[in-house]
């Protein structure tokens, strides 16, 4: 299911903070409420700092408009097939021709088990031991238009 993010400082390449919304008008509500509130700040003569601790009225900022993202996660995984044949190499270079064979039975099917039991380890690997990706991509970006007031939402 997909996630989406949103950002009100317009730095395109790095977006305010890690909070996800689990459909894109959510994610554009908040944000267009969270520029409105920074306006109206803005307006008392307050130094705008928002919920996603950032000052939104520095220079990359155009309180005019919002974008929102959906979240795309890298997910680790082995490659299976180079790590077969890495495996072949390592037996070439200990038993020379007498590894001729080693795994050249192989099926597709036994690779994608290979496949399903390793990344089953390296994602429970990187759980236990706090290395699971910290990064994503965000994709499909859109503008959105900020109104001037409230009212006119």
């Amino acid at each position: 299911m997909a996630e989406f993010m949103c950002n009100i400082t317009g730095n395109e390449e790095h977006w305010d903070d890690d909070t996800r919304f689990p459909t894109r008008d959510e994610a554009e509500a908040y944000a267009i409420e969270q520029v409105l509130r920074a306006k109206r700040e803005l307006q008392r003569g307050e130094k705008i700092v928002t919920v996603f601790e950032t000052d939104i009225t520095d220079a990359h900022s155009n309180l005019d408009e919002v974008r929102t993202g959906e979240v795309e996660e890298y997910v680790s995984s082995i490659d299976t097939e180079h790590l077969i044949d890495q495996l072949r190499d390592q037996a070439y270079d200990f038993g020379d021709e007498f590894s001729e064979g080693y795994l050249d039975s192989v099926t597709n099917e036994q690779e994608a088990e290979l496949a399903d039991a390793l990344n089953k380890a390296l994602h429970e690997w990187e759980a236990k031991n706090n290395h699971s990706p910290k990064f994503w991509l965000i994709t499909n970006i859109q503008t959105h238009y900020v109104p001037e007031s409230e009212e006119e939402i």
